[in-house]
């Protein structure tokens, strides 16, 4: 639905394009937690339109990132956790007081569930309170939005942290689904 251009990094802000590249992209992009999926996508492995450092910095970046623990955190609340599960438990997903019996024991409600590396696990449901919860927390004031013509806007926001913008490179672009969560959910 946009395209995401890291325009510039300043210490603690940042500076993105926001480019509308659907029709169905809402215009709803000023938004304290639309302004953290950011900081959240540029963390993850993605189909990078452009990347300015190779693939390998960029996964050093991740990897040895002064807050590592936190954007863990704050993927997980915005795109679920995987937990691993044996293969037995995967096995009686299909039914439907089994699947209940594994959220309580894991305490997460679920609906995706897969293997990976033969792995079995389950993906938890995003958590929408805690990740905007987070945004207000880590995003300063309301992001400003600055129209660069009718399908682009500069989108500006300051973090309260600037170790959370480390792995960030201007130039970075990539094309995402994001949305105002808080306009959505609330």
């Amino acid at each position: 639905m946009y395209n995401i251009r890291i325009k510039e990094i300043d210490k603690n802000s940042l500076t993105t394009e926001v480019t509308y590249i659907h029709p169905d992209a809402g215009k709803e992009i000023g938004s304290k937690d639309f302004a953290l999926q950011i900081i959240c996508n540029t963390s993850r492995d993605l189909n990078w339109r452009e990347l300015p450092v190779s693939k390998e910095e960029w996964k050093n970046s991740i990897d040895n990132h002064p807050e590592k623990e936190k954007i863990t955190t704050l993927n997980e609340y915005l795109s679920g956790k995987k937990i691993f599960i044996d293969e037995e438990e995967y096995a009686s997903l299909s039914d439907h007081e089994s699947k209940r019996n594994i959220e309580r024991k894991y305490q997460h409600r679920f609906d995706n569930w897969g293997i990976e590396n033969g792995q079995h696990y389950i993906q938890t449901k995003m958590n929408v309170a805690d990740f905007t919860d987070e945004a207000d927390t880590i995003i300063i004031d309301q992001p400003t939005i600055v129209s660069v013509n009718k399908d682009s806007n500069l989108l500006t926001f300051q973090v309260n942290d600037e170790n959370l913008l480390a792995h960030i490179k201007e130039g970075m672009s990539y094309d995402t689904a994001s949305f105002s969560i808080q306009d959505y959910y609330f």
